[in-house]
């Protein structure tokens, strides 16, 4: 499914290039494609994250499901603060913090897709926290092997979180 939705992707951007009257339709066909997608990762911390400002509903919500909301909240803000400086005129730095703080969004909130407690939600904190260290570090060293660690350690995480997590299912 993951693989016919890139590759549908990259035949719609070749034929917004090749038929440019057609890319009034096409770019934002693919901006809603890429919005989809990252929501799939955050939608239930970020779900969690309206609900606590409900006041029955974050009554509805346990300890786990909060801590999970407020990292969505605080790197949801960092990325908001980030690009609406960029945009603001204050440099390239807050482009790339806002887009640091977007990306990172996807591994904070995928490690709470894993049940609390299990060997999967603990590697699953170990590979986030190292990618974050990774972009971080990045910002004051900029390295190339940084860099590209953390972009092919994202891009994994797409793959190793899901068996991270099946695995444990699988021992229940």
């Amino acid at each position: 499914f993951i693989i016919g939705l890139y590759v549908l992707y990259r035949m719609l951007l070749a034929l917004a290039e090749s038929q440019p009257a057609l890319s009034g339709f096409i770019y934002p066909l693919i901006v809603f494609y890429i919005i989809f997608a990252f929501s799939t990762w955050i939608a239930v911390p970020v779900s969690n994250l309206f609900l606590r400002f409900h006041p029955l509903g974050k009554l509805a919500l346990d300890r786990d499901e909060i801590v999970g909301s407020n990292l969505a909240g605080a790197l949801l803000l960092s990325c908001l603060i980030g690009f609406g400086l960029y945009f603001a005129g204050r440099g390239d730095l807050f482009l790339l913090l806002g887009g640091f703080f977007g990306l990172m969004l996807i591994p904070a909130c995928g490690t709470f897709a894993a049940p609390a407690g299990t060997e999967a939600r603990k590697w699953l904190v170990f590979y986030s926290a190292a990618l974050f260290l990774m972009g971080a570090v990045w910002f004051f060293l900029p390295l190339d092997l940084l860099f590209y660690g953390f972009l092919i350690g994202f891009f994994a995480f797409q793959f190793v979180s899901p068996y991270l997590i099946r695995r444990e299912l699988r021992q229940f």
